[in-house]
């Protein structure tokens, strides 16, 4: 079984053939450039980095969008290492309320079809609103309503409102 670990902070997408690269996800202070996207074979991962946990029915939760894989782990951590939501099962999703407002770092394994490993490392904001018309976010958001299941990558635009 081949294994690829790949940290996504700043490219958009990413093919992996055969290529390891490690950094560290940003920090709080700092922007999420980009989100997890992991594409292998047929086999593909991808995570949002922005949740508006707002409870308008609209990029509410976290989930991860798979393809062609057997097997998933999410575990989404605070950025002192308190885990705040963990699954094993392929059709996982995490609710953060209102309270879980802030940056998370989330780490996706997951095994293909084929046998491949996939892994992905980056951050994650919960936002919401508050008072303002649209969410602030520095850096490239990448909302669940972006993506279309089996299609790698962002397709669509968000329905959440971002500031310029």
């Amino acid at each position: 079984m081949r294994t690829w670990r790949i940290t996504l902070l700043s490219v958009v997408f990413l093919t992996a053939v055969g290529c390891k690269k490690e950094q560290d996800p940003s920090p709080a202070s700092g922007p999420a450039y980009t989100h997890i996207a992991i594409l292998i074979d047929s086999a593909f991962i991808q995570a949002p980095n922005v949740v508006s946990a707002n409870y308008d029915g609209i990029n509410d939760l976290f989930c991860v969008a798979v393809h062609n894989v057997v097997s998933l782990d999410v575990i989404v951590q605070r950025e002192n290492d308190d885990t705040v939501f963990h699954s094993n099962t392929l059709e996982q999703c995490w609710a953060p309320g209102a309270v879980d407002l802030g940056r998370y770092i989330v780490s996706v394994h997951a095994v293909s079809t084929s046998g491949n490993a996939l892994y992905g490392q980056g951050a994650l904001d919960v936002l919401t609103y508050g008072n303002d018309p649209c969410l602030q976010f520095i850096g490239t958001p990448v909302t669940a309503d972006q993506f279309q299941p089996e299609v790698f990558g962002v397709t669509l635009p968000s329905n959440d409102n971002f500031c310029d």
